[in-house]
């Protein structure tokens, strides 16, 4: 396919299912949809297609088109050629696995068992019947949207960022007649003009089929990325907190799955906590309650635990976000992407999303940005792992290229299965005395 690379667009995530049938006019030959009533009928006839060749393309004011790429959609598999942030997913008899690039060429990622390709109740990525049918009118012509959660879905749809909602100078949704090949979306934000448009309704992806003939299939995972992934997925482990400069500690986190607690012992960075409560009522037996739901700031003095109970630190209950818990990065799930060096038994990997959404969920990228630096490369090591004292170290790499990323910031993670601070265990043991049933 033709690449005039202007700008390096988001990927466009969709995925298809719906059990409403509407009135449809089909070509005989192929059994594909060839004409609609109107565009709210275009709408969910998309809805129940899980076959179909989007094209999506940058456009300039005039018109003209920029960059551009495919996406499509079969019934075992999805995928988008966007050149440097290609993704698909294949869906086989036991679960899914998804697809990317390494190395120039295509590989499968680790099977999830259970998980089905085209199941809208629990997507792997939004598709058409993200958008309200309700709102679409019953002719042809142009749409043009102002409905705030459109507009939200439109840039879902788009793999945009919802921040970026104010940025948005139009959307629209076009089907100038009942062909429904002719359908189109289209989004301005800012200076740029995103289109979406049919190209085929049953055409193939040449690298998957290339994939599948070549005996591709999903990735055997490593027993011991496996268990890492296991072991901090449950919520209990701690961090030692070292300085980016000459990894000194300056303390310790405990992560727990009803707690947090930064124990620091340098000057300037205050000891803290947050605990969780989900629709806790406690009482006095005197008529004063109070309903706990959601993380609570707390402070602890040698064995004294000091909580703000009058209002929650944050409203959401799900403590492994509110703190920045390595539950769940996308380096877990990507674990095709780590390569295995058995000379310094340490794994590396350099695919940028992994690298900077580590970063990301450890509270650093902003201030790596800030330098006029950038994340390129993450290294970890695995020590004594199934054993008490299990270990793992993850040493990030930045600089102003990926040649001169030499430093790095460390992270240390140890005491799996022992996270636990003894003060806060039992404060909370006596505030369960107090609650209300």
């Amino acid at each position: 396919m033709k690449r005039n690379v202007i700008l390096c667009l988001t990927s466009l995530f969709l995925l298809a299912g719906c059990n409403e049938n509407p009135t449809e006019s089909t070509d005989p030959n192929t059994n594909e949809v060839t004409t609609v009533s109107n565009m709210k009928e275009a709408i969910e006839v998309l809805k129940n297609r899980n076959e179909l060749q989007l094209e999506v393309s940058l456009l300039s004011e005039s018109g003209a088109k920029g960059y551009s790429y495919i996406n499509t959609y079969k019934p075992n598999y999805v995928y988008s050629d966007s050149y440097g942030e290609e993704w698909g997913y294949v869906g086989t008899d036991s679960g899914v696995y998804s697809l990317g690039m390494k190395d120039g060429e295509l590989i499968g990622g680790e099977l999830k068992e259970g998980v089905s390709l085209w199941d809208k109740d629990n997507p792997i990525f939004p598709y058409f019947y993200n958008f309200d049918s309700s709102d679409f009118p019953t002719s042809l012509g142009s749409f043009d949207v102002t409905k705030k959660l459109l507009i939200m879905d439109a840039l879902d749809f788009l793999g945009i960022e919802r921040t970026r909602y104010l940025d948005v100078s139009y959307l629209k949704f076009e089907l100038p007649d009942n062909n429904l090949k002719n359908f189109k979306i289209s989004l301005k934000l800012e200076a740029a003009v995103y289109q979406v448009s049919i190209l085929s309704f049953n055409g193939e992806a040449k690298e998957v089929k290339e994939f599948f003939a070549s005996g591709g299939s999903s990735w055997f995972v490593d027993d011991r990325l496996v268990e890492m992934r296991d072991i901090f997925q449950k919520d209990n482990y701690q961090r030692d907190v070292l300085d980016y400069g000459d990894y000194n500690s300056l303390g310790r986190e405990y992560f727990m799955p009803n707690y947090f607690y930064g124990d620091y012992r340098t000057a300037g960075i205050p000891s803290y906590g947050l605990m969780k409560f989900e629709n806790k009522k406690i009482g006095d037996g005197k008529g004063n309650e109070k309903i706990l739901n959601g993380c609570y700031y707390f402070t602890m003095s040698g064995t004294t635990v000091s909580p703000l109970l009058n209002n929650a630190y944050n409203s959401s209950t799900d403590i492994a976000s509110v703190c920045f818990y390595l539950h769940n990065p996308k380096l877990f799930s990507s674990f095709e992407y780590a390569e295995y060096d058995p000379q310094n038994k340490l794994y590396s990997v350099n695919k940028s999303d992994i690298v900077k959404d580590f970063a990301i969920n450890n509270q650093v990228y902003g201030q790596i940005k800030e330098q006029g630096l950038d994340v390129y490369k993450l290294e970890f090591k695995l020590e004594n792992m199934g054993s008490k004292t299990a270990k793992v170290t993850f040493d990030l790499y930045y600089g102003t290229s990926e040649e001169e990323a030499t430093n790095y910031a460390r992270y240390v993670f140890d005491n799996f299965g022992q996270g636990n601070v003894s003060a806060i265990d039992k404060f909370l043991v006596e505030l369960d005395k107090m609650e209300v049933k």
